[in-house]
């Protein structure tokens, strides 16, 4: 019997704000990254609502969808990842939230380890990133 693999769909916020990225700090199968906040579409939820969920939930930063950017695929093909400009927030402050399929961990066991902002040019070698930017600024967009 073939095994069947699932395609993962994800959605993502570049939230932007002074020349600051916002991005969250992953631990996970032996790797520790730092990427754009973002997770899973649920059931019903459409990609843009879920961006914004999924920035909340991780960073405690209340934003909205400007517009969307791209949908960036996995190398393997099975996970796509929608990613979406989120308009700068009134409230900068972040907190580090948690993933609600992980509430029941100890902390030091979740994937998500941190959340902060990043000065943009320091962040320019994440894939995911890197790849927003060069939509953006193709585009001629500017830093907010």
């Amino acid at each position: 019997m073939p095994i069947e693999v699932k395609t993962r769909h994800r959605a993502c916020g570049a939230v932007f704000w002074n020349d600051h990225v916002l991005m969250v700090r992953h631990v996970h199968d032996g790797r520790d990254y730092w990427t754009l906040p973002g997770g899973g579409i649920e059931p019903g939820e459409t990609a843009s609502a879920a961006a914004e969920r999924e920035v909340l939930e991780e960073t405690g930063i209340d934003v909205r969808v400007d517009r969307f950017v791209c949908t960036l695929t996995s190398k393997s093909g099975r996970n796509s990842s929608h990613c979406f400009l989120m308009m700068p927030p009134a409230a900068v402050e972040v907190s580090l939230g948690a993933d609600p399929e992980e509430a029941h961990l100890e902390r030091g066991e979740r994937m998500l380890q941190g959340a902060r902002w990043h000065p943009v040019d320091a962040m320019r070698r994440d894939l995911m990133l890197s790849q927003v930017l060069d939509i953006l600024e193709a585009e001629g967009w500017t830093l907010p």
